[in-house]
């Protein structure tokens, strides 16, 4: 496990551990590495899933699919980013699936076991301000989805990456394709309608990085 320290040491789940702490908790709860390739499926929709993970490398995407399977992302995972925490929580069976983006190394946090070794409760403290935290985005994506427009979700979502970062030129983590996902919107209108706010002149962009220059105009 001392390979991975770097990422699991400034892991916000263990911000109240020192590093022996950490490691003694990691070997009491009988936390475990898997190394999963590109494509594979991390989480599936029905499964129980035991344990908190926890994104050692690589990349991976939440998605969801409906009726008629047309998926949708609800988030895009890096590293040191954790998922499944809900799930382990409540005991609840997955409703999303998770799958690799990349080759990936998962850290498994076998939840049962982890709040039993979790004596001073800093993980529980610490997983209640997560849930807050993931509330909070699930809020703000709900926010973008719910303009009447593509033109408007695309500006609800730049908005809030503005003030997120507290200047008006910033870089987003999507490419458009998570963006097209994220946004729940066709790639190509994405793209298109991306070329028609630059040309009009309310924003400008080059890849994932974006400056908002004017209030947009009603159509």
């Amino acid at each position: 496990m001392r390979k991975y320290g770097e990422v699991i040491n400034r892991l916000p789940l263990f911000a109240e551990l020192s590093e022996a702490e950490i490691e003694k908790l990691l070997n009491r709860c009988k936390a475990y590495v898997r190394n999963v390739h590109q494509g594979d499926g991390v989480v599936r929709v029905g499964s129980k899933v035991a344990g908190i993970g926890v994104l050692l490398s690589g990349s991976a995407r939440v998605v969801k699919d409906d009726f008629w399977g047309n998926s949708t992302m609800l988030a895009h995972l890096e590293r040191g980013d954790i998922f499944g925490e809900a799930f382990a929580c409540s005991g609840c069976p997955a409703t999303v699936d998770v799958y690799a983006e990349t080759d990936s190394e998962i850290l498994w946090l076998p939840y049962k076991e982890l709040v039993e070794a979790d004596a001073g409760g800093a993980i529980n403290r610490k997983l209640v301000y997560m849930f807050a935290r993931k509330n909070v985005f699930l809020t703000d994506r709900i926010e973008h989805l719910s303009q009447r427009t593509l033109k408007e979700k695309i500006l609800s979502y730049l908005k809030e990456q503005a003030m997120e970062a507290g200047s008006s030129s910033f870089t987003i983590r999507f490419d458009r394709a998570g963006m097209a996902d994220y946004l729940a919107a066709d790639r190509s209108a994405l793209s298109a309608m991306l070329g028609k706010l630059k040309k009009e002149g309310i924003i400008d962009f080059h890849k994932n990085s974006f400056t908002l220059l004017k209030a947009e105009q009603d159509d």
